[in-house]
């Protein structure tokens, strides 16, 4: 804990932030985030994969909000057990901003 006062405006601010999933990232098979793993962290994993795959089937094209929090040391994290921003390569990529504008020469 800490005396400083919390930054509600960077909070409030993140999470005004509209995500979409990508669908071409999501066209490709979640694989595991390491080669290093044993047996029973496979069946987790593809465990977890599965139970991932029905969150962003309910998810869709749909915009989501990620819900942000401040720890006692001021860092931020996002909430999220199936899609984060603060998870492994896969789980990165398939966030896409809602609004976004096409770069071009």
């Amino acid at each position: 804990q800490h005396e400083d006062n919390l930054d509600f405006e960077t909070l409030n601010i993140l999470n005004n932030i509209p995500w979409v999933l990508d669908p071409y990232v999501l066209s490709v098979d979640e694989q595991p985030p390491t080669d290093n793993m044993d047996r029973q962290e496979r069946i987790n994993f593809q465990h977890h994969a599965q139970t991932a795959r029905r969150i962003y089937n309910v998810l869709g094209s749909d915009p989501f909000h990620l819900g942000w929090q401040v720890d006692s040391r001021g860092r931020l994290y996002s909430h999220g057990h199936h899609v984060n921003l603060q998870s492994y390569e896969y789980k990165k990529v398939m966030l896409n901003f809602n609004h976004f504008e096409t770069i071009t020469k």
